[in-house]
């Protein structure tokens, strides 16, 4: 998936170049901080809008079949003293639930008669996990760049602090 980051300024506008590489690294820096929000806000927005084309499409399809069905959101009456006990509970002897090496999310395999309400929720729910392992990949990318850029600009700097220390050192007093 191609996310752009919107451009802040003209491409016909003159620009100042940065006149060293420090300025360089620490103008890619601060360019990086403003596009990574950016950049997260485009990703849920892409995944919300399929959220809201899942829906549609399975309102769409209830409506064709004549099939209208008003559901209150939240829990049925009762279910909550249900779940409670089972939440609470203490973790059997044992068991470890920090296993994730098998997939999270995929494809949803629905029988040909399946209701669109019941379609959609599994397709809702493979689009949540997508928009997780996007929205982590991609802070796992702008982990590595903002680190990147970090060890160029430290390294850059220690560079420019010998070089001066170098041209301080050879510089001969002048007696009077």
């Amino acid at each position: 998936m191609a996310i752009f980051v919107p451009l802040e300024e003209s491409l016909l506008e003159p620009f100042e170049a940065p006149k060293t590489e420090v300025d360089r690294l620490k103008l890619s820096q601060q360019n990086i901080e403003k596009h990574i929000p950016a950049v997260e806000q485009n990703l849920v927005f892409t995944y919300l809008r399929e959220h809201r084309r899942i829906l549609q499409h399975a309102k769409e399809l209830e409506r064709a079949a004549g099939v209208i069905i008003y559901i209150t959101p939240g829990l049925v009456p009762g279910d909550e003293e249900l779940m409670m006990p089972n939440v609470e509970a203490p973790m059997p002897p044992g068991a470890d639930y920090s296993d994730r090496h098998l997939p999270t999310a995929c494809v949803p395999e629905l029988p040909a008669d399946c209701p669109p309400r019941l379609a959609a929720i599994q397709w809702s729910l493979f689009n949540a996990a997508q928009a997780l392992n996007q929205l982590g990949g991609y802070a796992g990318h702008a982990q590595e760049l903002r680190e990147h850029y970090r060890v160029a600009l430290e390294r850059e700097l220690a560079r420019d602090q010998s070089a001066s220390a170098v041209t301080d050192e050879t510089e001969v007093p002048h007696r009077t």
